[in-house]
């Protein structure tokens, strides 16, 4: 099953996208977090991406918004953004998250990760792979490199016993350009299945091409706040529906 998500991505309790992680970049949008996470969970979204930029990126964190958006969707969340224990990890399934999604850990803290993998289970473990133009692994808010390529670092961490992904193209993301079809086309077959696509994301056929290049599902986050992406005609594709398992 083809997973659609909506994104909330949270800068100081507000809903904000960001262009390529810029945070001096960010645009804010006038609803609630809460009232977003009603918008998109009665429009036909499966599921929320919810990203905590300020606890990503050493700031602060929104765990209480956090809480609260999850509890005002009808919906289930993955959470993630500056998961780096497994007191955090547990703190957020215990706010409601259905996931919780780990990423620089995986490449510095690897015994944290692989510890928060064996206590929630594959099924509630997201691993993030953020990736630049030259299919670098990229961490810590996107500030730093991992030393790995896209490829290498998914079948690593897949040999790990990790079951979910999502991959995120830092170079588009938050632009509009489109997916970075090239090196999505690098990812074997036998791990697209597995994996949730973000990252410049703009219009349907974008949608639909991640749909039949064999990937999991995508995340959808400026196209559906700008409108580049009509709600309609994901309805009218049937892409939108119940997320694996919920």
């Amino acid at each position: 099953m083809f997973e659609v998500l909506a994104s909330i991505d949270l800068v100081g309790g507000r809903v904000a996208r960001l262009t390529r992680g810029d945070p001096r970049a960010a645009r804010f949008y006038e609803k609630s977090p809460e009232e977003y996470a009603r918008l998109w969970s009665r429009a036909g979204f499966g599921m929320l991406h919810i990203v905590d930029i300020d606890a990503a990126l050493g700031g602060g964190d929104n765990l209480s918004v956090i809480g609260r958006v999850i509890n005002s969707s009808e919906i289930p969340a993955q959470v993630g953004g500056g998961v780096r224990s497994l007191e955090r990890a547990e703190r957020l399934i215990q706010l409601g998250a259905a996931r919780v999604i780990i990423s620089s850990i995986i490449f510095k803290q690897r015994d944290t990760a692989l510890a928060i993998l064996r206590e929630l289970g594959g099924d509630r473990v997201v691993a993030a792979l953020d990736f630049d133009e030259n299919g670098e692994v990229l961490i810590y808010g996107w500030r730093s490199g991992a030393g790995y390529k896209l490829v290498d670092a998914l079948r690593e961490i897949s040999a790990l016993g990790f079951e979910l992904f999502m991959t995120t193209s830092t170079s588009r993301d938050g632009t509009l350009r489109g997916i970075d079809e090239a090196t999505l086309r690098t990812i074997p077959d036998e791990l697209r299945g597995r994996i949730l696509v973000a990252g410049g994301i703009a219009s349907v056929e974008d949608v639909l091409k991640l749909r039949d290049m064999g990937f999991g599902g995508a995340i959808l986050g400026k196209a559906i706040y700008e409108g580049a992406v009509s709600i309609a005609d994901l309805k009218r594709l049937g892409l939108l529906g119940r997320s694996k398992g919920y």
